[in-house]
Parts: structure tokens; C-alpha cells; sequence
């Protein structure tokens, strides 16, 4: 807990304006973006050691499918999650970071666009707390676009901390109506 309240105060920090430095100061340091490859590695880490049942779902052609999966098989859905693009020198050399505040919903919003339009990894939006009760990520979501040879492939990814993670993958060939699969998994019962 004390690693995530410390990932987002140094993300936090990374928000605020950097200034050019005048006359007799030293360089501003560069500004960093949130570890989100880091982050999600160490959820993983947490459900290897969680004593609870992992429950997988899948939904396709209006068929429902459900499970008890071991932590082996766990693991190899969740390396979904964690992509070489999302390693921090990636992240901070391939995406432009947007961040605010929600003072409605007291959440702190990270929001990683893709410099590059035709780059597989489009978009990633990090949630979290901005208060000292919830300083922690909420939520992560990511956003994927790719072509195989003529078909469109969209993944939509959702890793909602401490409980589950969802893989929503739409595709769509010429011609044809869109073929939608999803995936959930859950280790936390009471979320």
C-alpha cells in the first residue's frame, strides 16, 4: 500500500509545470511520467500471492463461460497487460501525457495519447485517488488498434486495482458484422 501512495505522489509531482531555468539556477528535472508497466507487474505479484479463487469469464456470440482458473493460467492472461510499450523510457518517448484533477469525483486523471497514429498501443488512462485516504490507483485502461492483413482489431483493456481486469476484443473484417469477445477475471468476490 505504502509503494502505490508513493508511485502517485512522485506521478503527482511529475504534474506540475516544469520552468525554464534563468540565470544562476540549476535545470528543472525532467518530468516523469507514471510507472504503468511497474504498476501493473506489481498487481500481478499481489494476486500470485493472494489466497483467494481467480474466477475467469468469457462472453462471445451471446455465450457465457465461467471458471476457477489456477494462477498459472492467471498469469498468462494477464501478460495481456504488460506490454513493452508501456515500459517507462517507451511511455515517456512515444506518448504525450495530459493529467487533471476531478474535484467532483476526487480523482487525479493520467491520460498517455500515442505520438504516433498508426503505433498498436493507442491510448492509456491511469485513475487515482487525490485525497490521503485514496491516494492509490484506482484503475487502469488501456487501448489497443491493429490490423491483421484485412481485419481490424480493437482490445480494450481494464485493470481495476486489487479485483479485476477485463479484455473487451472487437474485430471487424470486411463485410462482416464485428465479432466481440470478452474476458473477465476476478479475484476479489466482494468487488
Amino acid at each position: 500500500m505504502f509503494l502505490i501512495v508513493l508511485i502517485v505522489m512522485t506521478a503527482f509531482s511529475g504534474c506540475k509545470d516544469q520552468k525554464e531555468p534563468t540565470a544562476g539556477s540549476t535545470p528543472a528535472e525532467k518530468k516523469r511520467y507514471f510507472p504503468v508497466l511497474d504498476f501493473l507487474k506489481g498487481q500481478i505479484r499481489i494476486v500470485d500471492s493472494l489466497p483467494s479463487a481467480i474466477l475467469k469469464i468469457t462472453i462471445e456470440k451471446n455465450r457465457k463461460d465461467s471458471a476457477f482458473i489456477q494462477r498459472d493460467e492467471f498469469n498468462k492472461l494477464a501478460q495481456e497487460f504488460a506490454m513493452p510499450a508501456l515500459e517507462q523510457n517507451m511511455l515517456e518517448k512515444n506518448f504525450k501525457e495530459n493529467s487533471f484533477i476531478d474535484q467532483t469525483t476526487q480523482s487525479a486523471t493520467f491520460n498517455y495519447i500515442a505520438l504516433n497514429d498508426r503505433s498498436d498501443l493507442q491510448r492509456v488512462d491511469v485513475l487515482a485517488g487525490t485525497d490521503e485516504l485514496q491516494s492509490k490507483v484506482k484503475s487502469v485502461f488501456i487501448q489497443e488498434s491493429m490490423n491483421n492483413k484485412d481485419t481490424i482489431i480493437v482490445k480494450k483493456l481494464y485493470w481495476q486495482s486489487n479485483k479485476r481486469f477485463q479484455i473487451i476484443t472487437i474485430m471487424h473484417a470486411p463485410g462482416t458484422q464485428n465479432t466481440v469477445r470478452q474476458l473477465l477475471v476476478i479475484w476479489d468476490a466482494g468487488g
